[in-house]
C-alpha cells in the first residue's frame, strides 16, 4: 500500500473522483455552485464607508469561481473547493482575496447541511488554505473562522497577462513539493484582473489585479490571492517604463496580498497627434534617415546610425499639435512621436527639432514622454551644437517648449518612474540651468563645466542603479533584460563624452555574458518545450553578439535547430458565373513546405517542394460528361523576416512576422465529352490568375506576393495567416499555417 504524503501537490485532487451525486446547489448571480454542485459559496461584504452588499458570483471551473463587489471588472475574491478525502477525509476550501473590505463568505454542503463560514476584519488581505473544511460523510462543523492574516506591459500569451489595459504584463513560475518546476499558465477574467493556473486548467493557482490608484497615491497597486501553498515567483513589468517589481512565495504558504504602493506613477501628459502628417519609412539594419514636417512647417529629422536597429524596422514620424497638461508656462514650440512605441536600439540615434521660429537656448527646454503621455520628464539636449537636437535610445514622444526657472525647479520635484528617466532629467536640469545663467550674465557658459557635471551625475547613477545588478545578470535571464537595457542606455551616452572606460567595458562584458546565457536558455525552451515564442528571442540574442564580436562564444547550430517550421498553405476559390453554378469552377490548392528561419533577414526556406494536392471540379451538364486533372506546380518561400529588436518591459514575444513567397502555376486539363461531337479539351492556369486578382498591390512583392500581421495561435501551431475575400466574380478561402518543428 502507497500512502500519499504532504508532499503531494494540490493538482493530484483534481484526478479525484467528483463528489456524491443529489447535490441540491442552484447556481445564481450572487451564489457559486463548487465541486459538481455540491457546495453553496455566497458573501457578503461592508466596506470602509460602512456600505453593504452581497458578492456577484462568476463561475471559472467546477471547482472554482470569484466574487466581484463594487464593479464586474474588479475581481475581489476567488474560492475553490477540493475533494480531498483520499488524504485525509475532509473537503478543502480555499479562498484569496484581492481586497481588504469586511466580508463573510459561508459555504455550504448541500449533501450534509454542514456550515461553514469565513469572516475578513476591514483593513486585512487574506488567504486561506483549509483542509479540514468539511468531514465526509457530513460531520456539521458551525462557527466563524477568522481568516489568516497574510504574510507576505501587451498582447497576453498563454503564459502572461496583460493587465490595466495592457499596460502591466504578469507572469509567474512555481515549484512543487516535489522539486518539479514550470511556468503559471494565464486566463484573462477582466482588463485589470486574470488567474493562473499550475497544474490542471480546472485548478485555479494563483489570482491577480493591478489597480490604477493614481488618483490616491500616484501609484498603481498590485494584488493577488493565492489557493496555493506551493512556491512561486511571480513578475510584474510595467511595458511603458521598464519597471519590474518581484513577487516570491516560498514554500508551505498561502499569500494574498495588496501592493498599494506597487508602481510609482510619474507625471502624465495628454498628447493629440496629428496623423494627417506622419511619415512612415522602412529603415535597414545599415541606418537612415527619415524626416516628418508639422502644420506650422517645423521640420522634425531622425538619423539612425548603421546596427542601432537589430532587424530591419518601419519607422513612423508623427507631429503634434498640441500637448494638454504641459508644464511649462511659455508653452509647446514642437513635439514629435516615434513609433513602434518602446523600441530600444542598440546605439544612439539623433533626433533634430528645427522650428520655423527660433527660440533662444535660455528658453528651450526639451523633453520627453512615455506611452501617449503617461510619463513625463524633461530630456538633455545635446551639447556643442546651435540646432535642438537629442540623442535617442528608445522610442517614445520628444519635444521643446518655452519655460522659466520657476518650471525647471517645479518639474525636479516630480520624479519620473523609471530611474533612466529620472537621470535624464536631472541632465537637463543642468544643462537649462547653465543656459539660463549664461543668457543672464551672471556668469560665461562653460561647456567643460556642464559636461564634469553631467559626468559627475553618470557615476552616480552607475553606482546606485546599474552596478548593483551586474552580477546577477549574467546568471539569471529574465532580469538581465530590463537590467541591461538600461547599461547599455549608460554605456552609450558615456561613450559619447568619452569617460568611464573601464564601466563601459565591465557592462560590455556583461552583456556578453548574459546574451550567451540567455541564448542558451532561450534554445533550451525552444527545443525541449517545443516554445516556438523562443525563435526571436534566440534570434535577437545571436544578432547583438555578433555585432559585439562573440559570436564564437555560442553554438550558432542551435539557431538552425530551434528556428525550424512547416508552412501549410491551403486555398479554396469558389469562381462565381453570371448563368448560374453549373459552369462554376472550384480550386483547391493545398503545399506543405519545411521552412528554417534564417539568421539575419534574408532568404530562407525550401525551393523545390511541390504541391501536395490539387484538384478542380468543373461543370456537370448533362448528357456530357466531364473529367479534370490538376498538375503539380513549385511553392517557393522566398524570404520571411522577423522582427528582432528589443523593446521597453520587454514586449510581445510573439514577433512580428512577414512571408514573401510565390505559390507557383498550378494548371489543369479539363476535359469535356457529349454524345455525337468530339471531346472538348482545355487547358488552364486559372488558380493563379484568380488568386493574382484577389491579392492586391498590398499582398504583392515583385512577382510574388507577401503575408503580414500574422496571428499568434499558441503552442507547436505558432501562427496563422487567414484570407476572406469576396468578390462579384469568384469567392476565397485561404489559411497559412505556420507550425513549430524544432530538432
Amino acid at each position: 500500500m502507497t500512502t500519499v504524503g504532504r508532499t503531494a501537490t494540490f493538482s493530484i485532487l483534481l484526478c479525484i473522483a467528483a463528489s456524491a451525486a443529489g447535490a441540491a446547489c442552484t447556481a445564481g448571480p450572487t451564489t457559486l455552485c463548487l465541486n459538481n454542485q455540491r457546495f453553496k459559496v455566497d458573501v457578503q461584504w461592508k466596506d470602509f464607508e460602512g456600505k453593504t452588499g452581497v458578492g456577484q458570483a462568476i463561475p471559472l471551473t467546477a471547482d472554482t469561481g470569484y466574487f466581484w463587489f463594487f464593479s464586474s471588472t474588479n475581481v475581489e475574491l476567488v474560492v475553490k473547493v477540493l475533494d480531498g478525502r483520499p488524504l485525509n477525509g475532509k473537503f478543502w476550501v480555499f479562498f484569496g482575496a484581492l481586497s481588504n473590505v469586511e466580508y463573510t463568505m459561508t459555504v455550504t454542503d448541500t449533501v450534509s447541511g454542514s456550515v461553514k463560514s469565513y469572516a475578513n476584519p476591514l483593513g486585512r488581505f487574506a488567504s486561506v488554505g483549509d483542509t479540514g473544511a468539511f468531514s465526509a460523510p457530513g460531520t456539521a462543523s458551525f462557527g466563524p473562522v477568522v481568516a489568516n492574516e497574510a504574510t507576505s506591459t501587451c498582447a497576453g500569451t498563454p503564459t502572461s497577462l496583460c493587465l490595466n489595459g495592457g499596460r502591466f504584463r504578469v507572469e509567474v513560475k512555481w515549484k512543487d513539493f516535489e522539486g518539479k518546476t514550470g511556468v503559471g499558465q494565464a486566463i484573462s477574467l477582466s482588463p485589470d484582473t486574470g488567474y493562473f493556473w499550475f497544474f490542471n486548467s480546472a485548478n485555479v493557482e494563483l489570482i491577480v489585479k493591478v489597480l490604477d490608484a493614481r488618483g490616491l497615491n500616484n501609484r498603481f497597486w498590485v494584488f493577488y490571492g493565492a489557493l496555493s501553498n506551493v512556491e512561486y515567483e511571480m513578475t510584474v513589468t510595467d511595458t511603458v517604463t521598464g519597471n519590474v517589481n518581484t513577487y516570491s512565495n516560498p514554500s508551505g504558504r498561502f499569500a494574498s496580498v495588496g501592493d498599494t504602493d506597487g508602481f510609482h506613477a510619474g507625471f502624465p501628459v495628454a498628447t493629440r497627434l496629428d496623423d494627417t502628417r506622419a511619415v512612415s519609412k522602412d529603415i535597414p539594419t545599415t541606418g537612415g534617415t527619415i524626416s516628418a514636417t508639422a502644420a506650422d512647417g517645423t521640420v522634425f529629422t531622425l538619423t539612425l546610425p548603421a546596427d542601432a536597429l537589430l532587424s530591419a524596422e518601419k519607422i513612423t514620424m508623427t507631429p503634434v499639435t498640441a500637448i494638454d497638461g504641459l508644464p511649462l508656462s511659455g508653452g509647446l514650440a514642437a513635439a514629435v512621436d516615434l513609433a513602434p512605441a518602446g523600441l530600444r536600439l542598440f546605439k544612439l540615434a539623433t533626433l533634430t527639432i528645427a522650428p520655423t521660429v527660433p527660440i533662444g537656448a535660455a528658453d528651450q527646454i526639451t523633453f520627453a514622454w512615455r506611452g501617449s503621455g503617461e510619463e513625463f520628464f524633461f530630456y538633455p539636449p545635446d551639447l556643442g551644437t546651435p540646432s535642438i537636437s537629442m540623442k535617442v535610445m528608445h522610442f517614445s514622444g520628444y519635444g521643446v517648449g518655452r519655460g522659466t526657472s520657476a518650471d525647471l525647479t517645479a518639474q525636479q520635484q516630480r520624479v519620473p518612474a523609471n530611474p533612466e528617466d529620472a537621470l535624464s532629467q536631472r541632465l537637463q536640469n543642468i544643462i537649462a540651468t547653465a543656459r539660463r545663467a549664461q543668457s543672464t550674465g551672471v556668469r560665461p557658459l562653460d561647456d567643460q563645466d556642464i559636461v564634469q557635471k553631467i559626468v559627475a551625475e553618470l557615476l552616480v547613477y552607475y553606482n546606485s542603479s546599474i552596478a548593483p545588478d551586474l552580477q546577477v545578470a549574467r546568471s539569471d535571464c529574465k532580469k538581465a533584460k530590463g537590467i541591461m537595457q538600461r547599461a547599455l542606455s549608460w554605456a552609450r551616452q558615456a561613450q559619447l563624452l568619452g569617460v568611464y572606460d573601464e564601466q563601459v567595458q565591465t557592462i560590455m562584458d556583461t552583456l556578453t555574458d548574459a546574451l550567451v546565457n540567455c541564448y542558451n536558455e532561450s534554445f533550451d525552451k525552444c527545443v525541449n518545450n517545443n516554445d516556438p515564442t523562443q525563435v526571436s528571442q534566440l534570434l535577437s540574442y545571436a544578432r547583438q553578439l555578433a555585432l559585439l564580436g562573440a559570436s564564437d562564444r555560442i553554438e550558432m547550430s542551435k539557431v538552425e535547430r530551434c528556428a525550424r517550421f512547416e508552412l501549410d498553405f491551403e486555398s479554396a476559390i469558389d469562381e462565381k458565373m453570371p448563368h448560374g453554378d453549373a459552369f462554376a469552377w472550384n480550386h483547391r490548392v493545398r503545399a506543405i513546405v519545411p521552412l528554417t528561419l534564417s539568421f539575419i533577414n534574408g532568404p530562407s526556406g525550401n525551393a523545390d517542394l511541390k504541391y501536395t494536392s490539387l484538384t478542380y471540379t468543373g461543370p456537370n451538364v448533362a448528357p456530357c460528361t466531364q473529367t479534370s486533372v490538376g498538375s503539380s506546380s513549385v511553392f517557393q518561400v522566398t524570404k520571411t523576416s522577423i522582427d528582432l529588436n528589443n523593446f521597453e518591459g520587454g514586449g510581445s514575444p510573439v514577433p512580428t512576422m512577414t512571408m514573401e513567397y510565390d505559390p507557383g502555376y498550378p494548371n489543369f486539363t479539363f476535359t469535356l465529352t457529349c454524345p455525337m461531337v468530339p471531346p472538348a479539351v482545355l487547358q488552364q492556369e486559372r488558380w493563379r490568375s484568380e488568386y493574382y486578382d484577389h491579392h492586391h498591390s498590398g499582398d504583392r512583392s515583385g512577382s510574388g506576393f507577401v503575408a503580414r500581421d500574422w496571428s499568434p495561435v499558441g503552442g507547436a501551431l505558432f501562427a496563422r495567416k487567414t484570407y476572406q475575400i469576396d468578390s462579384p466574380f469568384a469567392s476565397e478561402t485561404t489559411i497559412l499555417n505556420l507550425k513549430h518543428t524544432p530538432q
